[in-house]
Protein backbone atom coordinates (compact mmCIF):
# COMPACT_ATOMS: atom_id res chain seq x y z
CA UNK A 1 0.00 0.00 0.00
CA UNK A 2 2.80 2.23 0.01
CA UNK A 3 3.17 2.90 -4.17
CA UNK A 4 0.26 3.35 -6.51
CA UNK A 5 -0.68 1.05 -8.47
CA UNK A 6 -0.02 1.02 -11.84
CA UNK A 7 -3.21 0.76 -14.67
CA UNK A 8 -1.51 -1.93 -16.83
CA UNK A 9 -1.31 -3.60 -12.96
CA UNK A 10 -4.99 -2.96 -12.51
CA UNK A 11 -6.31 -4.01 -15.70
CA UNK A 12 -4.11 -7.79 -15.18
CA UNK A 13 -5.69 -7.77 -11.24
CA UNK A 14 -8.94 -7.64 -13.19
CA UNK A 15 -8.66 -10.01 -16.20
CA UNK A 16 -7.40 -12.70 -12.83
CA UNK A 17 -10.36 -11.67 -10.58
CA UNK A 18 -12.99 -11.39 -13.25
CA UNK A 19 -14.09 -7.52 -11.74
CA UNK A 20 -15.34 -6.73 -15.38
CA UNK A 21 -12.84 -3.36 -14.99
CA UNK A 22 -13.71 -1.70 -11.85
CA UNK A 23 -10.26 -1.96 -10.82
CA UNK A 24 -8.76 -0.39 -14.07
CA UNK A 25 -11.28 2.75 -13.50
CA UNK A 26 -9.89 3.17 -9.73
CA UNK A 27 -6.88 2.94 -11.18
CA UNK A 28 -7.54 5.24 -13.58
CA UNK A 29 -9.71 8.18 -11.18
CA UNK A 30 -6.71 7.68 -8.48
CA UNK A 31 -4.46 11.11 -8.09
CA UNK A 32 -0.98 10.95 -9.53
CA UNK A 33 0.65 11.97 -6.59
CA UNK A 34 -1.59 11.51 -3.11
CA UNK A 35 -2.16 14.22 -0.31
CA UNK A 36 0.17 12.88 2.22
CA UNK A 37 -1.99 12.85 5.48
CA UNK A 38 -1.30 15.26 8.72
CA UNK A 39 1.88 14.37 10.67
CA UNK A 40 2.63 11.73 7.46
CA UNK A 41 7.22 11.79 6.62
CA UNK A 42 7.02 11.83 3.34
CA UNK A 43 8.50 8.79 1.27
CA UNK A 44 12.20 8.76 0.57
CA UNK A 45 14.00 6.18 -1.52
CA UNK A 46 15.32 3.55 0.28
CA UNK A 47 17.96 1.35 -0.67
CA UNK A 48 17.92 -2.63 -0.25
CA UNK A 49 20.34 -4.39 1.66
CA UNK A 50 20.86 -6.70 -1.31
CA UNK A 51 21.89 -3.78 -3.28
CA UNK A 52 24.39 -2.26 -0.57
CA UNK A 53 26.12 -5.87 -0.55
CA UNK A 54 25.98 -5.15 -4.58
CA UNK A 55 27.91 -2.63 -3.79
CA UNK A 56 30.00 -3.46 -1.45
CA UNK A 57 31.20 -6.84 -3.26
CA UNK A 58 31.14 -5.43 -6.93
CA UNK A 59 34.70 -5.85 -8.90
CA UNK A 60 35.77 -5.27 -12.28
CA UNK A 61 38.52 -8.07 -11.54
CA UNK A 62 37.75 -11.43 -9.65
CA UNK A 63 39.93 -12.70 -7.10
CA UNK A 64 41.60 -15.55 -9.43
CA UNK A 65 42.40 -12.99 -11.94
CA UNK A 66 44.04 -10.83 -9.15
CA UNK A 67 45.77 -13.70 -8.20
CA UNK A 68 47.27 -14.43 -11.77
CA UNK A 69 48.12 -10.71 -12.33
CA UNK A 70 50.35 -10.72 -9.26
CA UNK A 71 51.79 -13.38 -10.07
CA UNK A 72 53.08 -12.11 -13.06
CA UNK A 73 53.67 -9.11 -11.91
CA UNK A 74 56.35 -10.28 -9.61
CA UNK A 75 57.30 -11.99 -12.59
CA UNK A 76 57.77 -8.79 -14.80
CA UNK A 77 60.20 -7.60 -11.67
CA UNK A 78 61.62 -11.12 -11.03
CA UNK A 79 63.02 -11.46 -14.78
CA UNK A 80 63.96 -7.32 -15.58
CA UNK A 81 67.29 -7.88 -15.21
CA UNK A 82 67.07 -10.88 -17.54
CA UNK A 83 64.91 -9.79 -20.82
CA UNK A 84 65.53 -7.17 -23.20
CA UNK A 85 63.18 -4.01 -22.46
CA UNK A 86 62.15 -4.41 -26.10
CA UNK A 87 60.11 -7.90 -25.05
CA UNK A 88 59.27 -6.85 -21.58
CA UNK A 89 57.92 -3.13 -21.89
CA UNK A 90 54.93 -4.35 -24.19
CA UNK A 91 53.74 -6.77 -21.23
CA UNK A 92 54.52 -4.46 -18.97
CA UNK A 93 52.55 -1.61 -20.47
CA UNK A 94 49.33 -4.46 -20.99
CA UNK A 95 49.05 -5.16 -17.65
CA UNK A 96 49.55 -1.25 -16.94
CA UNK A 97 46.50 -0.53 -18.89
CA UNK A 98 44.45 -3.89 -17.46
CA UNK A 99 45.12 -2.20 -13.86
CA UNK A 100 43.99 1.25 -14.11
CA UNK A 101 41.14 -0.11 -15.96
CA UNK A 102 40.55 -1.89 -12.18
CA UNK A 103 41.82 0.65 -10.48
CA UNK A 104 39.16 3.18 -11.91
CA UNK A 105 36.36 1.05 -11.18
CA UNK A 106 34.01 0.29 -8.22
CA UNK A 107 35.31 -2.86 -5.81
CA UNK A 108 35.92 -3.43 -2.65
CA UNK A 109 38.66 -1.86 -0.13
CA UNK A 110 40.35 -5.46 -0.31
CA UNK A 111 40.35 -5.90 -3.95
CA UNK A 112 41.54 -2.14 -4.17
CA UNK A 113 44.37 -2.81 -2.22
CA UNK A 114 45.76 -6.01 -4.03
CA UNK A 115 44.97 -3.63 -7.47
CA UNK A 116 47.18 -0.85 -5.76
CA UNK A 117 50.61 -2.60 -4.41
CA UNK A 118 51.04 -4.41 -8.49
CA UNK A 119 49.95 -1.54 -9.84
CA UNK A 120 52.95 0.36 -7.55
CA UNK A 121 55.43 -2.71 -8.89
CA UNK A 122 54.64 -2.27 -12.04
CA UNK A 123 55.14 1.32 -12.74
CA UNK A 124 58.92 0.51 -10.83
CA UNK A 125 59.39 -2.38 -13.64
CA UNK A 126 57.90 0.80 -16.16
CA UNK A 127 60.31 2.98 -14.98
CA UNK A 128 63.38 0.41 -14.84
CA UNK A 129 62.32 0.13 -18.88
CA UNK A 130 62.02 3.69 -19.82
CA UNK A 131 65.30 4.88 -17.68
CA UNK A 132 67.23 2.16 -20.15
CA UNK A 133 65.10 3.22 -23.21
CA UNK A 134 66.56 6.84 -22.48
CA UNK A 135 62.99 8.28 -22.22
CA UNK A 136 64.11 9.75 -18.56
CA UNK A 137 60.79 12.26 -17.81
CA UNK A 138 58.80 9.42 -18.88
CA UNK A 139 60.42 7.05 -15.82
CA UNK A 140 60.28 9.72 -13.61
CA UNK A 141 56.40 9.78 -13.65
CA UNK A 142 56.36 6.52 -13.57
CA UNK A 143 58.17 6.10 -10.50
CA UNK A 144 55.92 9.07 -8.91
CA UNK A 145 52.88 6.63 -9.73
CA UNK A 146 54.81 3.95 -8.08
CA UNK A 147 55.24 5.85 -4.71
CA UNK A 148 51.58 7.51 -5.44
CA UNK A 149 50.73 3.91 -4.96
CA UNK A 150 52.51 2.92 -2.14
CA UNK A 151 51.29 6.01 0.17
CA UNK A 152 47.79 5.18 -0.79
CA UNK A 153 48.20 1.72 1.36
CA UNK A 154 50.61 2.72 3.74
CA UNK A 155 53.08 0.11 2.38
CA UNK A 156 56.61 1.25 3.43
CA UNK A 157 58.28 -2.06 1.83
CA UNK A 158 57.24 -0.74 -1.90
CA UNK A 159 58.10 3.08 -0.59
CA UNK A 160 61.49 1.78 -0.52
CA UNK A 161 61.52 -0.12 -3.26
CA UNK A 162 60.35 2.26 -5.90
CA UNK A 163 63.03 4.58 -4.49
CA UNK A 164 65.84 2.07 -4.65
CA UNK A 165 65.35 1.05 -8.03
CA UNK A 166 64.84 5.28 -9.33
CA UNK A 167 68.30 5.48 -7.50
CA UNK A 168 69.75 3.26 -9.92
CA UNK A 169 69.10 5.64 -13.16
CA UNK A 170 69.74 8.31 -11.46
CA UNK A 171 73.22 7.20 -10.36
CA UNK A 172 74.51 6.30 -13.71
CA UNK A 173 73.72 9.78 -15.05
CA UNK A 174 76.12 10.92 -12.69
CA UNK A 175 72.96 12.23 -10.51
CA UNK A 176 75.18 11.74 -7.56
CA UNK A 177 73.82 14.01 -4.96
CA UNK A 178 69.89 13.40 -6.42
CA UNK A 179 70.55 9.76 -6.05
CA UNK A 180 71.86 10.14 -2.19
CA UNK A 181 69.05 12.23 -1.25
CA UNK A 182 66.52 9.67 -2.75
CA UNK A 183 68.14 6.70 -0.77
CA UNK A 184 67.99 8.26 2.35
CA UNK A 185 64.33 8.52 1.86
CA UNK A 186 64.41 4.81 1.28
CA UNK A 187 66.51 4.63 4.54
CA UNK A 188 63.86 5.69 6.44
CA UNK A 189 60.90 4.38 4.37
CA UNK A 190 62.81 0.94 4.82
CA UNK A 191 63.53 1.02 8.58
CA UNK A 192 60.99 -1.06 9.66
CA UNK A 193 61.19 -3.72 6.52
CA UNK A 194 62.93 -7.02 6.19
CA UNK A 195 66.73 -7.02 6.45
CA UNK A 196 66.50 -8.18 2.72
CA UNK A 197 64.81 -4.36 1.66
CA UNK A 198 67.69 -2.79 4.25
CA UNK A 199 70.74 -4.62 2.91
CA UNK A 200 69.62 -3.45 -0.77
CA UNK A 201 69.26 -0.30 0.21
CA UNK A 202 72.46 0.52 1.82
CA UNK A 203 74.66 -1.38 -0.42
CA UNK A 204 73.37 0.68 -3.34
CA UNK A 205 73.75 3.93 -0.99
CA UNK A 206 76.99 3.53 -1.08
CA UNK A 207 77.80 4.39 -4.26
CA UNK A 208 76.68 7.84 -4.81
CA UNK A 209 77.95 8.71 -1.11
CA UNK A 210 81.69 8.02 -2.53
CA UNK A 211 81.02 9.82 -5.40
CA UNK A 212 79.43 12.56 -4.31
CA UNK A 213 82.01 12.94 -1.18
CA UNK A 214 85.25 12.24 -3.12
CA UNK A 215 84.46 14.69 -5.93
CA UNK A 216 83.61 16.98 -2.90
CA UNK A 217 87.45 16.36 -1.70
CA UNK A 218 86.87 15.29 1.66
CA UNK A 219 88.43 11.17 0.64
CA UNK A 220 89.18 10.03 3.77
CA UNK A 221 85.48 11.35 5.63
CA UNK A 222 83.97 9.74 1.94
CA UNK A 223 85.62 6.69 2.52
CA UNK A 224 84.51 5.89 6.38
CA UNK A 225 81.00 6.89 5.22
CA UNK A 226 80.93 4.32 2.23
CA UNK A 227 82.66 1.65 4.54
CA UNK A 228 80.14 2.14 7.55
CA UNK A 229 77.12 2.12 4.45
CA UNK A 230 78.84 -1.70 3.35
CA UNK A 231 79.18 -2.94 6.96
CA UNK A 232 75.59 -2.30 7.48
CA UNK A 233 74.57 -4.02 4.42
CA UNK A 234 76.55 -6.89 5.40
CA UNK A 235 74.55 -7.31 8.59
CA UNK A 236 71.48 -6.94 7.43
CA UNK A 237 72.26 -9.74 4.91
CA UNK A 238 73.40 -11.96 8.22
CA UNK A 239 70.33 -11.01 9.48
CA UNK A 240 68.40 -12.02 6.54
CA UNK A 241 66.48 -15.17 7.22
CA UNK A 242 63.59 -17.25 5.17
CA UNK A 243 62.47 -16.88 1.95
CA UNK A 244 62.82 -13.52 -0.24
CA UNK A 245 59.57 -11.19 -1.27
CA UNK A 246 58.45 -10.26 -3.97
CA UNK A 247 61.20 -7.85 -4.98
CA UNK A 248 63.91 -8.94 -3.15
CA UNK A 249 66.28 -10.45 -5.27
CA UNK A 250 69.51 -9.22 -3.79
CA UNK A 251 72.69 -11.41 -2.15
CA UNK A 252 76.04 -11.85 -1.37
CA UNK A 253 77.53 -11.70 -4.86
CA UNK A 254 75.44 -8.53 -6.08
CA UNK A 255 76.92 -6.88 -2.87
CA UNK A 256 80.11 -7.40 -3.99
CA UNK A 257 79.39 -5.95 -7.01
CA UNK A 258 78.20 -2.79 -5.18
CA UNK A 259 80.70 -2.81 -2.75
CA UNK A 260 83.35 -2.92 -6.03
CA UNK A 261 81.64 -0.05 -7.53
CA UNK A 262 81.89 2.02 -4.55
CA UNK A 263 85.74 1.07 -4.15
CA UNK A 264 85.97 2.19 -7.68
CA UNK A 265 84.64 5.66 -7.23
CA UNK A 266 86.84 5.68 -4.01
CA UNK A 267 90.10 4.87 -6.48
CA UNK A 268 90.67 2.09 -4.58
CA UNK A 269 91.32 -0.20 -7.56
CA UNK A 270 93.04 -3.22 -5.90
CA UNK A 271 90.08 -3.99 -3.34
CA UNK A 272 87.52 -2.76 -6.42
CA UNK A 273 89.01 -5.58 -8.87
CA UNK A 274 89.09 -8.45 -6.43
CA UNK A 275 85.34 -7.62 -5.40
CA UNK A 276 84.28 -6.99 -9.11
CA UNK A 277 85.94 -10.10 -10.25
CA UNK A 278 83.84 -12.34 -7.62
CA UNK A 279 80.66 -10.74 -8.56
CA UNK A 280 81.30 -11.21 -12.30
CA UNK A 281 82.14 -14.83 -11.49
CA UNK A 282 79.17 -15.44 -9.88
CA UNK A 283 76.23 -13.64 -11.48
CA UNK A 284 74.16 -15.75 -14.59
CA UNK A 285 75.11 -15.41 -17.85
CA UNK A 286 71.56 -14.34 -18.48
CA UNK A 287 71.55 -11.14 -16.62
CA UNK A 288 73.80 -9.26 -19.36
CA UNK A 289 72.88 -6.09 -18.09
CA UNK A 290 74.20 -7.03 -14.96
CA UNK A 291 77.24 -9.08 -16.60
CA UNK A 292 77.91 -5.67 -18.75
CA UNK A 293 78.33 -3.11 -15.80
CA UNK A 294 80.41 -5.16 -13.76
CA UNK A 295 82.72 -5.14 -17.20
CA UNK A 296 82.71 -2.10 -17.68
CA UNK A 297 83.81 -1.61 -13.62
CA UNK A 298 86.17 -3.55 -14.08
CA UNK A 299 87.49 -2.14 -17.39
CA UNK A 300 87.84 1.61 -15.73
CA UNK A 301 89.92 -0.01 -12.92
CA UNK A 302 92.25 -1.11 -15.70
CA UNK A 303 92.31 2.15 -17.23
CA UNK A 304 93.08 3.60 -13.71
CA UNK A 305 96.08 0.98 -13.36
CA UNK A 306 97.46 1.91 -16.83
CA UNK A 307 96.18 -1.33 -18.45
CA UNK A 308 94.62 0.31 -21.93
CA UNK A 309 94.22 -3.35 -23.45
CA UNK A 310 92.74 -5.01 -21.03
CA UNK A 311 90.21 -2.37 -20.23
CA UNK A 312 89.50 -2.13 -23.80
CA UNK A 313 88.97 -5.84 -23.82
CA UNK A 314 86.67 -5.37 -21.22
CA UNK A 315 84.39 -2.91 -22.90
CA UNK A 316 84.22 -4.37 -26.04
CA UNK A 317 83.06 -7.85 -24.42
CA UNK A 318 80.48 -5.18 -22.16
CA UNK A 319 79.14 -3.98 -25.21
CA UNK A 320 79.10 -7.21 -26.93
CA UNK A 321 76.79 -8.84 -24.14
CA UNK A 322 73.79 -7.12 -24.92
CA UNK A 323 73.13 -7.72 -28.85
CA UNK A 324 70.64 -5.35 -30.21
CA UNK A 325 69.13 -4.06 -26.35
CA UNK A 326 68.85 -1.07 -26.13
CA UNK A 327 70.03 0.15 -22.58
CA UNK A 328 71.23 3.67 -21.75
CA UNK A 329 73.40 2.87 -18.93
CA UNK A 330 75.47 0.45 -20.28
CA UNK A 331 76.08 2.81 -23.31
CA UNK A 332 76.43 6.00 -20.97
CA UNK A 333 79.20 3.71 -19.18
CA UNK A 334 81.12 2.71 -21.90
CA UNK A 335 81.22 5.98 -23.02
CA UNK A 336 83.08 6.76 -19.84
CA UNK A 337 85.48 3.83 -20.15
CA UNK A 338 86.02 5.81 -23.96
CA UNK A 339 87.25 8.46 -22.61
CA UNK A 340 89.47 7.11 -19.66
CA UNK A 341 91.27 4.97 -22.86
CA UNK A 342 91.82 8.83 -24.75
CA UNK A 343 95.33 8.61 -24.27
CA UNK A 344 95.74 5.66 -25.51
CA UNK A 345 93.69 6.25 -28.79
CA UNK A 346 95.98 5.04 -31.38
CA UNK A 347 96.40 1.50 -30.03
CA UNK A 348 94.71 -0.87 -31.38
CA UNK A 349 92.37 -2.24 -29.14
CA UNK A 350 91.38 1.28 -27.86
CA UNK A 351 90.46 1.90 -31.66
CA UNK A 352 88.45 -1.49 -31.98
CA UNK A 353 86.26 -0.10 -29.14
CA UNK A 354 85.86 3.19 -29.90
CA UNK A 355 84.75 1.78 -33.65
CA UNK A 356 82.67 -0.71 -31.97
CA UNK A 357 80.77 1.96 -29.61
CA UNK A 358 80.12 4.20 -32.41
CA UNK A 359 78.17 1.40 -34.38
CA UNK A 360 76.50 0.26 -31.80
CA UNK A 361 75.44 3.76 -31.31
CA UNK A 362 73.86 4.08 -34.75
CA UNK A 363 70.97 1.57 -33.43
CA UNK A 364 67.52 2.88 -33.28
CA UNK A 365 66.76 3.79 -29.80
CA UNK A 366 70.66 4.59 -28.55
CA UNK A 367 70.03 8.02 -28.59
CA UNK A 368 69.78 9.53 -25.11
Amino acid sequence: GHKPGTAYLAGVLDEVLGAGGRLAELAARRPANPPVAAGAKPEVDQAEPWEIADVLTRSPVSATALDFMERAITGFAACYPYTPPADLAPRVQAMLVRMKGALGSSQPVTARFRCVRPAGVLCGVAGQLADDAGQYAQAGGYFEAGELAAAEIGDCDLTAWILGVRSIGVFFRSGYPEAEAMLGRAQEAAASCTPRRRVWIDALSARPLAASAVRASGHRPAHREVMASLDSASSHLDAATGPSGETEFFDRPRLSGMAGTAMLMLRDTGRARSLLGDALASRSAADVKGRALLMLDLAECAAMDGEPEEAARLGSAALGTLGESVIQPVLRRTREVGRSLQRWESMPAVTELASHLAEVSRHPGWEG
